[in-house]
């Protein structure tokens, strides 16, 4: 194995907390999209939603990760109801996969008088994955991987989750991908994993009241996966007048980043975070950059939930 194949390793590895930890792309603003992990939050904003994200995390690093998702959500049968999709584009290096889901949730009402709600949530879909081999320079003359093909594989999935809410209080658990499928052909020997692992998502979120106009929201989101230590957000945001949030992530044992978003207006989010390197790698890259944008188109809605989530 040449030093081309042995740096593509190395970056594989290198894109979760440990080996193989993000072969689903990682976001710093999942509790302003949550959608995106968990199917059963579809339709909870009461309105018709639509929110891209985009994602450039270490800066300045040949390889390293980039993605943009688009996610839909719109509420249907009085609220009952809730349908989304996800259309997600994320590349690490040689390896690109382009990802679409839907969304499909049902809304139980637990208690009326302090609505408290319960959703029942599935998705299905796909995702396209290509190992673009050929992109990859080498510095050895006549390196055979020059000459390999390109390998794609068509790789459908199905995924599901719950999700408990309240006006003040979030939990939910959901498995987005339950097959495992292969990502490799037979013959192909560059990858030491080659299954689709399956990724279970925790979190929770509570909104405390400090003022009139000042909100603070703890919120904790938790990444089990088969063959890696578990990876665990902490967050904390402060939101004043319903407009302006300013907030910080610890992922623990890896890195930190703050965040800040904008209401511009009542349909209008714009939300913008950075995340600092981790020491092993800060002087090799500026950093992880996440800007998402969200629109809600309220038509005949009665109402959106505000501000944001929960």
């Amino acid at each position: 194995m040449n030093r081309l194949h042995v740096f593509t390793l190395m970056l594989i590895c290198l894109c979760g907390t440990s080996v193989f930890a993000q072969q689903d792309p990682m976001y710093t603003q999942y509790i302003a999209n949550p959608v995106t992990i968990n199917p059963a939050i579809a339709g909870t904003r009461m309105t018709t939603n639509l929110t891209a994200v985009f994602r450039k995390q270490w800066l300045g690093m040949e390889g390293a990760p980039t993605t943009a998702t688009i996610s839909y959500q719109t509420a249907l049968n009085k609220n009952k109801v809730g349908i989304g999709a996800n259309l997600v584009h994320d590349r690490i290096g040689p390896v690109i996969q382009t990802g679409l889901y839907l969304d499909y949730a049902y809304h139980l009402t637990v208690d009326q008088e302090k609505n408290r709600k319960l959703s029942l949530g599935l998705m299905g879909g796909f995702n396209y994955y290509t190992f673009d081999l050929l992109s990859l320079r080498s510095d050895v003359p006549d390196d055979d991987i020059l000459h390999e093909e390109v390998n794609s594989r068509f790789l459908p999935n199905f995924g599901f989750g719950l999700y408990y809410y309240t006006p003040k209080f979030i939990l939910g658990v959901s498995l987005p991908k339950l097959l495992r499928n292969s990502l490799s052909n037979k013959e192909n020997t560059l990858t030491a994993e080659d299954k689709e692992e399956r990724h279970l998502f925790l979190m929770t979120g509570y909104k405390l009241e400090l003022s009139e106009k000042i909100d603070f929201k703890p919120s904790i989101i938790g990444r089990f996966v088969n063959g890696a230590p578990a990876s665990l957000d902490l967050n904390g945001t402060f939101v004043y007048n319903d407009r302006i949030w300013l907030g910080a992530l610890y992922r623990v044992g890896v890195s930190w980043g703050i965040m800040a978003g904008w209401q511009i207006s009542k349909q209008l989010f714009l939300a913008y975070s950075y995340d600092f390197n981790h020491k092993l790698i800060r002087g090799s890259s500026f950093g992880s950059h996440e800007i998402s944008i969200s629109y809600d188109l309220k038509w005949n809605q009665e109402k959106i939930s505000s501000p944001r989530y929960f």
